[in-house]
């Protein structure tokens, strides 16, 4: 019952012509007058108990909360079975954070009242938000007893169920509230979050839709849907709602925190920072604000101001296992070390989700790396891989006849027909390689070129080639088997206009995504002229940094030690038929190993193979200015060193799965 309709209760009680006044003052907005006549009818030898709960009222629509309970308490000692006091003051405690006290008041609605369907359900709200969700359960089950089209019990009953990952009993619940309600902006916004975290995007994204057709300011719809097309890779689409959420709720410190993620995504780091700091100041105690402000500026380099706000962030939530994590990344550990004493004391408590246990799993095996204690590091990091492993499908067999099938495909005769076409810039330069191979340290280098722009792991021709083939509603082996000279050309000058919108005054633009070892035939195809620095590294040091790194998304390869191992012959197998098929000098290959050994003469070569000029800046690249958004972004802040070769040494008998399926690369 809202206060609104408290009062028409309290209409319907009228005793004389203050209370007619006080109620016709309060209908229309006028309180502090409607307070006035309230407590004119109040006084004498029996008060008028209805206008001390519009008195009530009015004192909490003025901002008086104690008035309203010592209001509300008058009541119900005057009339005790007053069921409608006691929930209006079991709201007003709640509010109030004074949880035991709203409770109890909860409880003698429902005495005084056995069928006080509302006061069950806000009872049941309450303890949901307690934890206490068996109780929560019986309370809204038991609104359903009293009024069945009860879709505001039944949306609360999703979202218990949710929160206990009842995920299909959650949809159902959520459904039938529809059934009731269809028009019920919060459920369908509610049944969207369910869909979108199982990753039923299409449906989510209708759900969205759906609620805010009903309701055009629900902020909570805009926000989701902005984190859906981010993750939809539709990030001017995500943007606008996000600021859409804000002009609705300019106070909206969650649709700043996510603004901030997109942007960080889009590598606009200044900006991203400012809207962390924006929603920072209108809730200085966010923790994920506070986390999400530290990686940006970790990722930029500024790395004790990173790591203070990740320190913040787990002073606020002390079981928040991501900043825990992004801590242990960026610090080293010592022998006696409260922030590993922190991460240990939250492992034994065993209270987090598996998704919250695999980051402390990964944070206590870098802290035990750190302290020189192996056994415990591999323990820690197996772990933490057999839970994230759970969380997706993948088939290492399905990767394995894929490269196959590119290996069938692009001969050397098919790329020789493919040859005069495709766009002829010389602006991108491609690294690739295994992730963890040293990709981002030879970007790092280039960077430090002043004709050089280090724009990072880049989606561009990955999405592109998805395009053709959404319009063509082909396979990529299937849109391979049509490909035009007139494609190559459209894919390659597609490719480049992007590039170059990434930074202006410079002659080559690196972009680094590792996985793009698969599309080397395409890549010299539409784009002869571009350069290629293919980045190698020790096979067991490069496969165990994977199996010890916590990706923030894909390489689902690298959390099983034989899928590693396979993955990474496959890999190994491919570029091997790369060098057979492309045309002679497409391709420089440098070695992690040669490189930090003799940094010099290899940088010289990486240099003249992409056409620019020696600078000593190049060997200085550790105090390049630059934002590196990928998991070795502590390491290229740092001089070239050499402790992490042979890492994998001090495993090795942890790694037999590992060593077994690498087989001869061993």
């Amino acid at each position: 019952m809202s206060w609104h309709r408290a009062v028409q209760h309290q209409g319907r009680s009228r005793q004389s012509s203050f209370g007619d006044k006080a109620v016709a003052l309060y209908a229309r907005g006028k309180i502090a007058e409607a307070l006035v006549a309230a407590n004119k009818a109040v006084v004498g030898v029996r008060p008028d108990v209805a206008m001390l709960n519009l008195a009530a009222a009015c004192h909490v629509r003025l901002a008086e909360p104690e008035q309203a309970i010592s209001c509300w308490q008058r009541a119900v000692r005057l009339r005790p079975d007053y069921a409608e006091v006691y929930y209006n003051l079991g709201n007003l405690l709640r509010e109030l954070r004074r949880y035991e006290e709203a409770e109890a008041a909860y409880r003698q609605a429902v005495h005084a009242k056995p069928d006080y369907a509302g006061a069950y359900n806000n009872l049941g709200v309450l303890l949901h938000g307690l934890h206490r969700y068996a109780e929560a359960e019986d309370l809204f089950r038991q609104v359903l007893q009293i009024q069945p089209d009860n879709a505001e019990a039944c949306n609360h009953l999703g979202t218990l169920m949710h929160d206990q990952h009842r995920t299909a009993e959650a949809e159902a619940a959520f459904r039938q509230a529809l059934q009731i309600q269809p028009d019920d902006a919060e459920v369908h916004n509610n049944l969207g979050s369910l869909l979108y975290e199982r990753n039923c995007y299409e449906d989510a994204l209708v759900c969205y839709q759906n609620a805010l057709r009903n309701d055009p300011d629900c902020v909570d719809a805009h926000n989701n849907l902005g984190n859906l097309l981010k993750d939809l890779h539709r990030p001017a689409e995500a943007e606008a709602s996000y600021r859409q959420a804000l002009r609705v709720d300019p106070a909206c410190a969650e649709a700043y925190n996510n603004l901030g993620t997109l942007l960080q995504e889009q590598q606009q780091y200044a900006e991203a920072e400012e809207a962390y700091r924006q929603a920072l100041r209108l809730e200085p105690n966010y923790a994920e604000a506070h986390y999400n402000l530290g990686s940006a500026l970790i990722h930029c380099g500024q790395v004790d101001e990173g790591i203070a706000h990740t320190r913040q962030a787990i002073a606020i939530q002390p079981d928040y296992a991501m900043a825990h994590h992004q801590l242990a990344w960026v610090k080293r550990f010592h022998t006696d070390d409260a922030d590993w004493r922190a991460i240990e004391a939250q492992l034994a408590q065993g209270q987090q989700t598996e998704k919250e246990k695999v980051y402390l799993y990964y944070a206590a095996g870098k802290a035990c790396a750190d302290r020189r204690e192996p056994e415990q590091a591999f323990r820690h990091y197996a772990a933490g891989a057999g839970l994230k492993r759970k969380e997706f499908q993948y088939d290492i067999v399905q990767v394995q006849d894929y490269f196959a099938a590119l290996r069938g495909w692009f001969t050397t005769q098919r790329i020789q027909s493919y040859r005069g076409g495709g766009c002829h810039s010389p602006v991108p330069i491609f690294i690739i390689g295994m992730p963890r191979s040293g990709t981002t340290l030879v970007e790092q280098i280039l960077a430090s070129h002043t004709q050089v722009h280090g724009a990072g792991e880049l989606h561009i021709l990955p999405q592109a080639v998805n395009a053709q083939l959404k319009l063509s509603g082909q396979t990529y082996m299937g849109w391979l088997q049509n490909l035009t000279a007139d494609a190559l050309e459209q894919l390659g000058q597609h490719y480049v206009r992007d590039l170059m919108t990434r930074a202006e005054g410079v002659t080559r633009i690196t972009d680094k995504m590792p996985y793009h070892f698969t599309l080397l035939g395409l890549i010299v195809s539409a784009l002869p002229n571009a350069h290629i620095i293919h980045v190698q590294r020790n096979p067991l040091d490069t496969c165990f940094s994977c199996f010890t790194t916590l990706f923030s998304v894909g390489q689902e390869f690298s959390y099983d030690l034989k899928e590693l191992g396979l993955y990474y012959r496959a890999y190994a197998d491919l570029m091997a038929h790369w060098r057979t098929v492309l045309p002679p000098g497409s391709m420089l290959e440098v070695q992690y190993e040669q490189l930090v050994a003799n940094p010099e003469p290899e940088i010289s070569r990486l240099l003249s193979c992409c056409g620019l000029e020696w600078q000593a800046a190049c060997l200085d690249f550790h105090h390049t200015d630059r934002p590196v958004q990928t998991a070795s972004a502590p390491q290229v802040r740092q001089p070239l060193y050499k402790t992490s070769v042979d890492r994998w040494q001090a495993y090795r008998y942890h790694l037999e799965p590992l060593l077994d399926a690498l087989g001869p690369l061993v």
